[in-house]
């Protein structure tokens, strides 16, 4: 048994070890400019990022221009990361109305109210305890009128409105409606399901009247762990050119190819600016201007 421990040990030490020297060997000298303009510690945000410091138990995040995030595990950490230093979701800054599908903690809702000083932004996350840490993490803006200008709704987005069951996993930004696929193991094996809820599930038309918008969208942002491929392919025509830009990462777990959402896409006149999948799995992101 100490044999078996002993090993156990060597494997965590060895994985922790291979994810500093691949995540050093990616880090580029504009992130670590980025980190030091977006934290508030940025040595111990690099830390974090090259996996030399772990999450292993709640912590809060600090900005430069004050608030934080409260985070429970590395991979929270990673996706502020995303959202704030590789802006992986780009603004231009002057949109007025933006539109978050899978808000999990608030990282992009909270840099899309930073960014562009005048948006309004709804933002959606269906798993009640995520949804609990996501209104903290937005109570927690600096601006009160940053909060403000964020609506917040417990709700997932669905090729249909309705309630459907979601696979709640341990670590938030993988919940997923999809068994076998993140929601219950996790993108490398590291979530486990932690329960499975009945959610509120909303179609893009059906959320653009729930929000109350009667113009235009400027922005779309989905992250739902494959929901955004039917929700996208269940939109007509009418209701995906009330969106000026989409950009979703995408998850083929789903059982829909990117393929046939970016033709229904291109279909309703949105030309693709770029696509980029992962090698190592099914995913991608992609990014989607209306012509």
């Amino acid at each position: 048994m100490a044999r078996a421990a002993a090993r156990g040990l060597l494997k965590k030490i060895l994985l922790r070890l291979y994810h500093t020297l691949v995540r050093c060997a990616r880090l580029r000298p504009v992130q670590v400019r980025k980190a030091f303009q977006v934290f508030a510690e940025p040595i111990s945000a690099l830390l974090y990022y090259v996996a030399l410091k772990g999450i292993r138990s709640p912590i809060r995040i600090g900005l430069k221009g004050g608030g934080s995030y409260r985070l429970e595990f590395g991979d929270d950490f990673l996706v502020l990361w995303s959202a704030w230093v590789d802006e992986e979701y780009p603004l231009a800054g002057g949109e007025a109305v933006i539109f978050d599908a899978g808000a999990n903690l608030g990282a992009f809702a909270l840099y899309a109210a930073h960014t562009c000083p005048r948006a309004q932004v709804y933002a959606l996350e269906p798993v009640a305890t995520t949804f609990r840490k996501l209104e903290g993490n937005l109570a927690s803006a600096p601006d009160a009128s940053k909060g403000r200008r964020i609506t917040a709704l417990q709700a997932g987005v669905a090729g249909t409105s309705g309630v459907r069951e979601i696979y709640a996993a341990e670590r938030s930004p993988y919940s997923s409606f999809y068994a076998g696929g993140a929601g219950a193991a996790g993108a490398a094996g590291v979530a486990s399901a932690a329960g499975v809820e009945q959610v509120k599930v909303l179609s893009l038309a059906d959320w653009i009247e729930a929000a109350g918008v009667s113009g235009q969208v400027d922005f779309l942002k989905m992250d739902c762990e494959g929901a955004e491929m039917e929700t996208l392919l269940g939109a007509g025509p009418e209701t995906l050119r009330r969106f000026n830009r989409i950009i979703f990462e995408f998850h083929e777990i789903s059982g829909i190819p990117y393929a046939r959402v970016a033709d229904h896409l291109s279909a309703a006149g949105f030309v693709c600016r770029s696509s980029r999948r992962d090698p190592r799995s099914r995913t991608g992101i992609a990014r989607f201007d209306r012509a």
